[in-house]
């Protein structure tokens, strides 16, 4: 299938029992998107047409069928055969059996991360003007990051890496959204100007800023033990 071209695996060494994998999301082609609904359940294939632009309906098509390609790899089942169920934090997960994934994607690309026994959360974000970062900030940043980013070289720059850190943790962990501005995950000792990787409570959280071309990555892992 031509659109299973566009996946590309990588590695990332502080998550070693960790796969992870790109893909790009840049011209995707009719022919591509035929090729991938026949990976995907009418439920999902319904979903993609919530979104009003057929860019995003394609993208959706693509990325989905790209987690059913890579999926069957760990699971040992064919792609069409795999049934995703949701949690009640909305998480999807495969019943029965062990493997925990999380997915995220902005316009250009997507990526996708496996581990085999330990929850996980994914967060890419583009850098890009936001005028009103400030105002955002205060619905999911604790206070002392709050003056951690004021005191930046490049505020803005250090809103979208907290932003990306809180959403993986968020992933990761399943808490509401609305008590994410109760945790301080960026605290004194954690410069997140570079990429960083630092522990809090019981999840490891890794930040990079070239990992994925023009993106932010963050990855949680979560031990429940």
């Amino acid at each position: 299938m031509k659109f299973l071209d566009r996946i590309i695996p990588f590695k990332i060494s502080d998550f070693p029992e960790g796969s992870f994998y790109s893909v790009n999301l840049h011209n995707i082609q009719i022919d591509e998107v035929e090729e991938a609904r026949s990976l995907l359940d009418a439920k999902t294939i319904q979903r993609s047409h919530k979104f009003i632009l057929i860019e995003d309906q394609h993208h959706c098509i693509i990325v989905q069928a790209s987690l059913k390609h890579c999926l069957s790899k760990f699971i040992n089942s064919p792609p069409q055969k795999i049934i995703l169920t949701k949690k009640s934090s909305g998480k999807p997960y495969v019943k029965n059996n062990p493997i925990h994934f999380n997915i995220s994607h902005t316009r250009e690309c997507a990526v996708l991360g496996f581990h085999p026994s330990l929850e996980i959360g994914l967060d890419i974000e583009k850098f890009r003007k936001l005028p009103d970062y400030f105002d955002v900030s205060k619905q999911f940043m604790h206070p002392e990051e709050i003056i951690k980013m004021k005191d930046a070289e490049s505020p803005l720059h250090y809103f979208f890496s907290i932003w990306c850190i809180k959403e993986a943790f968020l992933k990761a962990t399943e808490i509401d959204f609305d008590k994410l501005r109760d945790y301080c995950l960026v605290r004194t000792h954690v410069n997140i100007e570079n990429d960083s990787k630092f522990t809090y409570e019981q999840t490891m959280i890794c930040l990079y800023h070239k990992k994925i071309k023009s993106h932010k990555l963050a990855i949680c892992i979560y031990d429940q033990k």
